[in-house]
Formats: C-alpha cells, structure tokens, sequence
C-alpha cells in the first residue's frame, strides 16, 4: 500500500468519524412569557406538579420564592423569565397549575453538588440534540442570556439557550445584578 494510499484511508475514515453525529438528551423547558431554555437531561433531578412555594420578602424578582422540598430542604426558587423580562412568571401563574424543576449543579470541582429549582409554566419536554443544532443566540435576545446560557441550539426553527445553572445561581451573578443601576432586563 502507498503512502498517499494509507491517506487517503485514513481520510475515509476519519470522514465516518465526524459525519456521525452523536445526539444527547435534554429538557425543553417553558419559562413563561414565551421564553424557552434548555438544561442537559441529567441536571434536571425531579419535576414537580403545581407545588407549593413560599414567598420571600425583600428578594429580587427572580428569586423572590422558594421551595421547601419533602426531604426538608430549602431550595432557591429562579424565575428566570422574571429575570430576563422583570415581570414574575409565579404571579402571572397565581392560581393556576405550574411545574417546578428541582435541577443541580456543581459550583466547581472541588463543592459538593448543590440544588436548586426553576419555575416552569408548563411540565418540560424531553428532546434529543445534537453539536448540529448549534447556534447564536437571537439577535434580539436580552444580554443577561449571555450571562446565564452556556451554548444555544436550533430546535424547532427557534433560538434555546441552553442554561449554565453555575452561573444563574452563583453569588457573582447575584451581586452583578444587584450592582446594576437598570432594572429593564
């Protein structure tokens, strides 16, 4: 066999390699509002159906809930189209039937795993992507995705951020927020 042979092998080869398109899991989540994300299938722990949270006075919007799990856990509660919108998704929602996805994360690797809950409108949809679907983010999309989203996909002919739990819950985010002199996100 020649040597241009043997590359041209290779080539072949390596073609197969990246024209096979590995596809993961994750959830489609309804954040209220008309906004959309997505977090990997394994950071989504529990969903649950129309819980009961708790308000907490003097807290952002985004954070102004919380939720006492049966295992006797406090878990912040994020709204994150009242983030991304200023309007509160759990009030638009009062009185009628919600979700709450019960997600976790890892600060570093040197922490534990930590937990937190995100508010849903609607129970999230279990979908199958892949490094195809990539892209950027809408161009009319709200700088604090930047922030919060680690990647975006195309599903469905739309934008989905795909959110960077670390980032949305990190006391850094949090502080930055609080440090900004504008409220209209």
């Amino acid at each position: 066999m020649s040597d241009e042979s043997a590359y041209v092998s290779r080539w072949d080869k390596r073609e197969e390699t990246v024209t096979a398109e590995t596809k993961f899991n994750a959830w489609l989540l309804d954040l209220g509002h008309g906004f959309q994300a997505a977090v990997a299938y394994n950071e989504m722990t529990h969903i649950l159906l129309d819980p009961v949270i708790y308000p907490i006075p003097c807290t952002p919007l985004y954070c102004s809930h919380l939720l006492y799990t049966e295992e006797g856990e406090i878990q912040a509660l994020a709204d994150v189209a009242a983030l991304v919108t200023g309007k509160s998704s759990i009030d638009a929602h009062q009185g009628k039937e919600f979700t709450i996805g019960q997600v976790i994360y890892q600060p570093n690797p040197k922490e534990n795993v930590q937990r937190a809950a995100l508010y849903l409108a609607t129970p999230p949809r279990s979908i199958s992507v892949s490094d195809s679907q990539a892209c950027s983010l809408a161009d009319d999309a709200s700088p604090l995705w930047q922030q919060i989203s680690c990647a975006c996909i195309n599903h469905e002919d739309e934008a989905i951020p795909i959110l960077n739990l670390n980032n949305l819950f990190s006391l850094e985010f949090s502080q930055s927020l609080e440090h900004s002199h504008t409220h209209s996100y």
